[in-house]
């Protein structure tokens, strides 16, 4: 075997190793993106929503729900935005599951509110 033959192999194995490695770091990367990308969004129509209802509130009067709420529920419903959601039946059941996490969330937000007014007493 002359010289030359393991070089080659060893520059193609060097060749593959790295390109397996630098495939990997792209996908976590580009999943990481996507994974900010839906949170940004989750946050500009969690915000979107919150100043709408609260420009209803102050012309209307009422009450109005914490950013918290407006964030969970966003949050749930933008994530079914990754293709998933093929047919009405799922469409329908992952915003059942969005109303169901905000009604959960404003539960809990209500009850810690007022076990603080309660500590204020």
């Amino acid at each position: 075997m002359d010289i030359i033959t393991p070089l080659v192999i060893g520059a193609a194995v060097g060749s593959g190793v790295t390109g397996i490695f630098s495939f990997i770091a792209i996908t976590l990367q580009r999943r990481a993106e996507e994974r900010r990308q839906i949170r940004e969004l989750a946050v500009r129509v969690a915000l979107e929503n919150w100043k709408i209802y609260k420009d209803a509130a102050e012309r209307l009067g009422g009450a109005m729900q914490p950013l918290d709420v407006y964030l969970i529920h966003a949050m749930h419903l933008v994530a079914g935005l990754d293709g998933r959601l093929k047919t009405a039946e799922q469409i329908r059941e992952h915003l059942r599951a969005s109303l169901a996490a905000s009604a959960e969330a404003t539960k809990e937000i209500d009850a810690h509110n007022r076990s603080i007014q309660a500590s204020r007493k």
